[in-house]
């Protein structure tokens, strides 16, 4: 790359990743030309790239003609953090429309041993558009597909993209939609054989005042504790399936629980989340971290017992989970 200043100063300049969000005055509808473009682009850099040796899914990001890809290993221990804030794993630093933590990408392998990915929006607002012009806050993907972030474009290429209607070249048919409760269990199948992309809607992350204070099926307690301040509440399975969010943005879980936070808790700090049956606690690239037994993770995988947590280092809060006194 050119080091000629005049080239530099010719570039489009970014603004800081870690500033405010700028809240978007109306909600444009994707246009198909410009997000199958980014797919293509997309494809082609993909296609160019070493192969990574193990099954996963590209995940990228396309801003004009910039493409950032990271690769997605299909393992239940990996994960993907989107968003402008500089600790996120791809960084969506063009628009500032896109919140710092926007969005979770996960891996799941399905019962038919194909590979899908997880996309959750983090209660923004700026949920992700789909080529109808929907906007969708949770779904789980079979096959190469994009959606619309603000000015920018998302997708997954699998790394079994092979088995999809490819005909040899970038995949140009939209994905299918369907709607369900929990997470497929196959890809889509033609009857030639090979895979159709498809598109799934889950029910995404509950708003504050979704969240039943007291639900019938007590699933889990959650308890945040710093000095004599402490905040505790039951949370039922579907909440935990949908993911919830712990910070001291208006959009996180209240309840008591930001009367006990402080300012070395991110604002979107932590995601409580049931996938695949199993209950894990996600840092979403928060600025102090989550301590498990004093190591900084960003994945724990919660027991069905109790748990202890600690969020942030400078007057950090404890988290206890609990599945057992429920």
């Amino acid at each position: 790359m050119s080091s000629n200043p005049s080239d530099r100063s010719s570039r489009p300049s970014y603004p800081n990743e870690n500033s405010n969000t700028i809240m978007p005055g109306r909600f444009a509808l994707p246009e198909i030309g410009r997000v199958q473009e980014a797919l293509e682009l997309a494809w082609r850099t993909v296609q160019a790239a070493p192969k990574p040796g193990v099954p996963g899914v590209h995940v990228f990001g396309v801003w004009g003609k910039d493409v950032l890809v990271r690769f997605l290993a299909a393992s239940p221990d990996e994960l993907l953090v989107l968003g402008r804030h500089e600790e996120c794993d791809i960084i969506l630093k063009a628009d500032p429309t896109v919140s710092l933590r926007h969005l979770l990408a996960r891996t799941i392998r399905l019962a038919d041993g194909s590979i899908a990915l997880r996309l959750l929006d983090l209660m923004t607002p700026r949920p992700f558009l789909l080529h109808d012009g929907t906007m969708q806050r949770s779904v789980v993907a079979t096959g190469p597909f994009a959606v619309a972030v603000g000015q920018y474009v998302i997708g997954g290429i699998p790394s079994d993209v092979h088995q999809y209607e490819t005909r040899g070249g970038p995949y140009r048919a939209p994905a299918l939609v369907d709607r369900a409760e929990r997470i497929p269990r196959a890809a889509l199948n033609t009857p030639v054989g090979l895979r159709r992309s498809r598109i799934t809607l889950l029910p995404g992350s509950r708003f504050v005042t979704q969240v039943p204070a007291w639900p019938q099926d007590g699933f889990a307690r959650v308890t945040l504790s710093r000095g004599g301040h402490v905040s505790s509440i039951v949370l039922d399975e579907a909440t935990l399936e949908q993911g919830l969010l712990i910070g001291r943005a208006e959009r996180c879980l209240d309840r008591g629980f930001r009367t006990v936070l402080t300012t070395s808790i991110s604002r979107v700090h932590l995601m409580l989340l049931r996938d695949n049956d199993q209950d894990v606690a996600i840092d979403l690239g928060s600025t102090q971290g989550t301590y498990a037994s004093q190591a900084r993770l960003r994945m724990v995988r919660l027991p069905p017992a109790r748990c202890h947590l600690k969020l942030g280092y400078v007057d950090p809060v404890d988290l206890v989970w609990d599945r057992v006194n429920v």
